[in-house]
């Protein structure tokens, strides 16, 4: 059996003015999504995390999460 995705989310926080943490999360299918996703999100959410789930080429449940921090610096004026 190959691996197979079942989900694919993006987990966007956001922190409001009493410093609490909220978490939405927004699925894709495609790179191209995911990408889209990332880039369509700004102050003052951010992305925190990517989860893909799905199974391992026994049919076992495995779980990948990827922990990243994303900064877009402004372009310098030449």
């Amino acid at each position: 059996m190959s691996p197979k995705v079942t989900d694919a989310r993006v987990v966007v926080r956001r922190t409001d003015r009493q410093s609490v943490v909220k978490e939405t999360t927004k699925s894709f299918r495609l790179l191209e999504e995911l990408f889209s996703q990332c880039l369509k999100t700004g102050d003052p959410d951010l992305v925190d995390r990517i989860v893909i789930r799905g199974t391992d080429e026994d049919g076992d449940v495995r779980t990948l999460t990827l922990i990243f921090h994303s900064i877009t610096a402004p372009r310098r004026r030449t």
